[in-house]
């Protein structure tokens, strides 16, 4: 049997007997769009709970990058020394006075060797606990990562080579230990 060449829709034509047959399919068939509409609405909550990891997860990892990493690690105290000798009000007072004498340009040397004088090293340790990290006044960064210790304030104002046996001679007080 031959067939005859039927001319082909084309257009606008095509597309209305398409959409046409549709709807009368879906009229027959509503579970089909209830079922499109299921799917839709769980790749919608899929979207939305990635998206909120990602943001949880991105929060997390600049969380950790600006503060845990570089947080402040307590010293133990030795038991191979001579215990701690003074209280922890009188620790947070002697960290404050030696900060407020190192902070900004320049240091006052003799208020931390007065404040530091005799203390030993679990007295030290003590300071430097109440001490913890504390920001320079130069530092501009976000977060905590150029937060100095105790002991690096130390090095930092009075490691230089102008500065003579100042380190040395902080060091004959607490302990070579330190810095």
């Amino acid at each position: 049997m031959l067939r005859k060449n039927s001319p082909s829709l084309k257009g606008a034509a095509a597309a209305t007997i398409a959409t046409a047959a549709v709807g009368k399919y879906l009229d027959n068939h509503p579970e089909v769009i209830e079922s499109a509409g299921r799917k839709a609405k769980k790749a919608v909550n899929i979207g939305l709970i990635l998206f909120g990891v990602s943001i949880v997860s991105i929060a997390g990892i600049v969380s950790y990058k600006l503060y845990w990493k570089n947080r402040f690690k307590k010293m133990e105290y030795s038991r191979s020394h001579k215990p701690v000798s003074i209280s922890e009000g009188l620790a947070k007072s002697k960290a404050d006075i030696l900060y407020t004498a190192m902070k900004g340009v320049g240091a006052n040397y003799d208020r931390v060797y007065n404040a530091l004088k005799g203390m030993g090293y679990n007295n030290y340790v003590a300071i430097y606990n109440a001490f913890g990290k504390r920001r320079p006044a130069t530092s501009i960064s976000l977060g905590n990562a150029q937060d100095l210790t105790l002991s690096e304030w130390i090095i930092n104002q009075f490691g230089g080579i102008f500065d003579g046996n100042k380190l040395a001679s902080l060091r004959a007080q607490v302990g070579s230990e330190f810095f």
